[in-house]
């Protein structure tokens, strides 16, 4: 089954000033904009695909978040068109299908998943419990046959792909290589990114709009498939953009078709578009979508769709590979929870006690949360609690169930206390700015750390550093400050 994220991916275009801090080669302005990547370069996109459901009679919950990464490398660039090779590099349960290879093994062990029978060699216990069993045993292999269905049906958003990629200078594709089918119709996943810009006697300070036509099969049951179109019409309205080296869109699709296969399919609707006139490529577009008549999920229902993409340069990447949102806001509590007193205290319990056993949830909500403030007396019992398991996973054999579960426990908590060093790592590269109570004191600046009652700040415009006392700034940036820097021994 899909695997379910408790956090939106959000992508908002009021934080993504990405032509300010591109670090990319860049490209001439030309009188109107033209897609114009540059000869060699790699350009990685995040995309993201998350769906959810109203109808509450079929399915109250039916939230489904699904990541891939979009790398294009441009092989050719001439007047009126470029040529990239394109790898679609998909998460699937927070690991990356880097390549045909991995790809190919997750499927094959989904297919060996779905058929396999723990219970097969066991005797019958019980009536209720045998049917109690096959049921939640026949459960398990739906979800596993329902997800190797989806990657089969679209490859680009649940597979590893690649090929190749010719996009005329307007950003329409003239020739895709390979199968990088996305679900809703939404074309090859390097469409997801495509959206076209105006044409020489058209103008990006007036809106404009362009029709596609698509031929799909869709088969019912044993049925024979059938063939039909559907057209699609996108209109675009120029908007406020981010920075001046970009232009902007508010984008609305209308979707329609399989009338003529005695079926109908609707896909409707709005969002944003920006594309960096510096870099020529897109840099960041969502859209939300009311679907009817799609097969999502084992069956064809009214579905919300939200398609997000992001240009990943600089910190975003980093943020991306670490299953991140990789925007501004990103380890703010609303997006990357604080561990509360209450939740401090259940840790500590289970990490300090001789007698646990092991408590995935505990340590799952571990992993999604903050660190704790360092050198405080919770992290400095992380420390304590580490050792103490170690020792207790190391008693003799005649103890091996209690020294079994202190050793994954332990291996639970070096997975934890990993994620947290790498969380405030992290932070040392996010630029975001810092300011005072009152607001009269504000800087551009990324996280250094922290000396005594100081926090060291080293400024995004010149790269130097300032030590800035803890009790002028705000208390969101003294929150920050507090739970991701290093306090510096003396």
């Amino acid at each position: 089954m899909l695997s379910v994220l408790r956090r939106a991916f959000a992508f908002r275009a009021a934080v993504f000033m990405v032509a300010c801090s591109i670090h990319l080669s860049v490209t001439v302005h030309s009188a109107s904009p033209t897609y114009r990547p540059v000869l060699g370069q790699t350009y990685e996109y995040g995309i993201e695909y998350r769906v959810t459901s109203n109808d509450r009679e079929s399915n109250a919950d039916f939230p489904s978040r699904n990541r891939t990464r979009l790398r294009l490398t441009v092989t050719a660039v001439d007047r009126d068109r470029w040529t990239a090779d394109y790898e679609s590099i998909p998460s699937i349960n927070g690991r990356a299908l880097t390549d045909q290879a991995a790809s190919d093994q997750y499927l094959d062990s989904l297919r060996k998943r779905a058929e396999f029978n723990p219970f097969a060699n066991q005797p019958s216990i019980d009536p209720m419990i045998d049917r109690l069993r096959m049921q939640g045993q026949e459960m398990m292999k739906s979800m596993h046959r329902l997800e190797i269905a989806n990657m089969e049906a679209y490859p680009g958003l649940f597979q590893y792909c690649h090929g190749t990629v010719n996009v005329n200078s307007l950003g329409e594709a003239n020739e895709i290589s390979g199968n990088g089918s996305m679900p809703f119709l939404a074309g090859h996943v390097v469409n997801t990114i495509l959206v076209r810009l105006p044409t020489a006697d058209q103008s990006t300070s007036k809106s404009f709009s362009y029709k596609d036509v698509i031929s799909f099969t869709r088969r019912f049951g044993d049925r024979d498939p059938i063939t039909t179109e559907a057209s699609i019409l996108n209109s675009l309205t120029p908007r406020a953009a981010a920075s001046p080296a970009q232009v902007a869109f508010n984008r609305d699709v209308e979707m329609a078709g399989g009338a003529t296969g005695g079926f109908q399919l609707t896909r409707s609707g709005t969002g944003f578009w920006e594309f960096s006139e510096t870099l020529g490529m897109p840099s960041t577009g969502d859209i939300e979508f009311k679907t009817d008549g799609f097969s999502f999920g084992g069956r064809a229902r009214p579905l919300n769709l939200r398609i997000g993409f992001l240009l990943l340069v600089d910190w975003r990447l980093d943020f991306y590979n670490a299953n991140l949102t990789p925007t501004a806001d990103a380890l703010d509590p609303s997006n990357l929870p604080r561990l509360s007193p209450k939740q401090q205290n259940a840790l500590k319990q289970y990490w300090s006690s001789d007698s646990m056993k092991q408590n995935t949830d505990l340590e799952s909500m571990a992993m999604r949360s903050a660190p704790p403030e360092s050198g405080s007396t919770f992290e400095l019992m992380t420390q304590t609690a580490r050792q103490h398991l170690r020792e207790a996973a190391a008693k003799p054999g005649d103890q091996e169930p209690t020294s079994s579960d202190s050793k994954r426990i332990a291996n639970g908590l070096d997975r934890t206390m990993a994620r947290w060093t790498h969380l405030r790592e992290l932070a040392t590269k996010l630029p975001r700015t810092w300011s005072d109570a009152s607001g009269s004191f504000s800087v551009d600046a990324t996280l250094a750390g922290r000396q005594g009652d100081d926090v060291i700040l080293r400024r995004v415009d010149n790269s130097q550093t300032l030590a800035v006392p803890l009790s002028r700034l705000s208390p969101n940036d003294v929150e920050f400050a507090k739970t991701f820097s290093r306090l510096a021994t003396p």
